[in-house]
This record gives structure tokens, C-alpha cells and sequence, in this order.
């Protein structure tokens, strides 16, 4: 099968956009858990703060499964299927910028990378199944008795 740049699916944008969705669960779960723990104090100088942090800090690990989501639709040849799971992927990885820190700014740029390559990306056009313009031969010489 030979190299081509034009792919029958948008292999790379998929890629990069599970990829910044695994950034963002694993920055969610943290933060979480983190949110848990402060809450799980004793004796904390504002009640209910830990409440505040798993429940705010939530929001991002919903986002990353909503970007994992969204690049899993994005595996597809169908280009509508493709452009849904970009503007998924697109709008999840600004709403967990906020709640995230961008999955460490390393999952935002790549959020953005792979769903602006979703949503540019254009399925290869098969080609029209060329027949072969039948042969003509030449006509034979014939020749001619002088009149």
C-alpha cells in the first residue's frame, strides 16, 4: 500500500486528541483526589472546602472523558461523524483549561491541535475506475492496383 498524505481517517487527530484526553483524566483524577484529601482534614480553616475542590475539580475529569469520547467519534470516515467529534474535543478542551489547568498545558495544545486537524481534515475522493480507450490499429496497407 503506498504512502499517501491523504488518509482514509484522521489517524493523527485522533491520536493527539486521545492523547490530550488521557492528559486531562489523569490531571482530573489527581486534582480530585487532591480535593478530597484537603477536604478529609480536620480542623481546616474553611468547612467544606474539599466539597468545593471535588466538585469543581470534577468538571475537568468530566471533560477528559468527554475528549476521550469525542476522539473515539472522530475515528471515522464519515466526515460529519469526524467534524462531531472534533467540535467535541474542540469545546471540551477550552471548558477544561478552567478546571484542568489545560491537562498541564501540554493536553490543551494538544486538544487544539487535534481537533483543528478534524475539522480540516477531508476524506480521500476514490478515484473514477478509468476504462481504457480501446486500441485502434493502424490500417494495414493495402495496395492498390493502378487503374
Amino acid at each position: 500500500m503506498p504512502l499517501s498524505l491523504v488518509s482514509e481517517r484522521p489517524t493523527v487527530a485522533f491520536v493527539l486528541s486521545l492523547i490530550a484526553g488521557i492528559c486531562y483524566l489523569v490531571v482530573g483524577i489527581l486534582f480530585a483526589l487532591a480535593g478530597a484529601v484537603v477536604g478529609g482534614v480536620p480542623g481546616s480553616l474553611v468547612p467544606g472546602l474539599g466539597a468545593v475542590f471535588l466538585v469543581i475539580l470534577s468538571i475537568g475529569l468530566v471533560s477528559g472523558v468527554l475528549m476521550v469520547v469525542g476522539a473515539v467519534v472522530m475515528r471515522s470516515t464519515d466526515r460529519s461523524r469526524v467534524r462531531t467529534g472534533s467540535v467535541l474535543v474542540l469545546i471540551f478542551t477550552l471548558v477544561g483549561l478552567l478546571f484542568t489547568a489545560g491537562g498541564l498545558i501540554v493536553g490543551f495544545i494538544l486538544g487544539i491541535a487535534g481537533s483543528i486537524m478534524g475539522l480540516v481534515w477531508k476524506p480521500h475522493e476514490k478515484a473514477a475506475p478509468t476504462v481504457p480507450a480501446p486500441t485502434v490499429s493502424a490500417p494495414s496497407e493495402v495496395s492498390q492496383p493502378a487503374p
